[in-house]
Order: C-alpha cells, then sequence, then structure tokens
C-alpha cells in the first residue's frame, strides 16, 4: 500500500478533511513530521499518511517505496482572507503566533493594496502554487513567477493523486473516499464569517 503525502495548505480545510478520514488510518502509521529532518529520521519506515503544512517534494528526504500526493485547495483571495485572520486570532495566554504582531499592525486592505512584500509574501502570493510547486525554498519565498505556476500545474497534473475543493467540501471527501477505499466521518460545523474586503 502506498504512502498518503497530504499537501496542507493553510486554511483549506485540511484540518476538517483529515478529521473526516482519520478514523480509518491507524495513529501509529500516522506522520506528522516537524521538518524535513524529522521526518527524514522518523522511526515509522513506512507511514500510511504523512500530513502537515508540508510542499510538494518530501518523497525526496525518506525512501518510501511507493507514495501519492494529495491536497485541498481554495479561491485564493479567500485563503488569504481566512489565513489573516485566523494570524489575528492566534494570541492567547501562553502563545502568540510569530506573525500576530505585523498582523495586526496592518489592516488588510493595506496588506492587499500594497505590491511590496514586507513580510506578507503568503497572503499577496497564491501560497498555493507556491506549495505545490515544491520543496525547494527559494520557490517558497520569492515572488510567485511564470515558472512557478508551470512547475505546480505540472505537479498537479502529474504528480497529486486526488485532491478537494473546499468550497465543495462534502463531494471532495466523496471523492476522496472512493479514490482509496477510505470510510469517512463528515462533521462540518458553522464557521466564524469574516467581513468582506473589498480590495
Amino acid at each position: 500500500m502506498k504512502s498518503i503525502i497530504f499537501i496542507h495548505i493553510p486554511k483549506t480545510a485540511g484540518t476538517a478533511f483529515y478529521n473526516a478520514i482519520a478514523t480509518g488510518i491507524e495513529p501509529y502509521t500516522m506522520v506528522r513530521p516537524k521538518g524535513l529532518r524529522h521526518f527524514a529520521v522518523h522511526a515509522c519506515p513506512k507511514p500510511a499518511f504523512v500530513r502537515g503544512h508540508i510542499p510538494y517534494g518530501f518523497h525526496y528526504f525518506k525512501p518510501l517505496q511507493g507514495f501519492d500526493y494529495i491536497s485541498f485547495f481554495r479561491d485564493p483571495i479567500k485563503r488569504a482572507v481566512s489565513h489573516y485572520y485566523f494570524v489575528l486570532e492566534a494570541k492567547y495566554e501562553g502563545y502568540e503566533h510569530p506573525e500576530w504582531q505585523r498582523h495586526h499592525q496592518t489592516a488588510l486592505k493595506d496588506i492587499f493594496n500594497n505590491h511590496q512584500k514586507r513580510g506578507f509574501a503568503d497572503l499577496q502570493d497564491n501560497l498555493q502554487t507556491r506549495m505545490l510547486a515544491g520543496v525547494y525554498w527559494g520557490f517558497q519565498r520569492n515572488k510567485s513567477d511564470k515558472k512557478m505556476l508551470e512547475v505546480a500545474k505540472s505537479n498537479l497534473s502529474h504528480r497529486v493523486k486526488a485532491f478537494g475543493i473546499q468550497e465543495d467540501f462534502e463531494r471532495s471527501v466523496e471523492v476522496f473516499a472512493k479514490t482509496f477505499g477510505w470510510h469517512t466521518t463528515l462533521e462540518i460545523g458553522d464557521n466564524w464569517q469574516k467581513p468582506n474586503i473589498n480590495l
């Protein structure tokens, strides 16, 4: 059986998707790497499911006998807006998101109206394109360009076994279940509605 590597792009319903399919996967065969080094030396020699905010290309760092990539995608503007508000809320006793201060000091519309990156590349560029383009960190942090887009499109066409769309979540989970023979548990709650932003 092939290993499944889940490219979990932030704020694309990845956690809800994982919760829907987790009951059908043995916990000891799941890997949530803390980085490339952790993945390369992880004790599980043949993970059934690798998950995390990891870009395409993790298979280069561990000799897997077989693997399939999967991912979830979302309207890129809505994803960026959701990511912004997620960071704003990520401050509580004992924890503060590393980007909280910067986000707290900058209005969302100012981020999108300012074409200079200044620490907001994950919002201004299409993070989905960069993560799908691969693990090469030059791709990850530089401005999205035509070459990166072509790499991402090629990976999606030839390297990703299946993908879902957040806006069509239930049907996407059904597609995954049929593709991989998974049993699913769908629990869809109400999401806090972020304000509409005119950019």
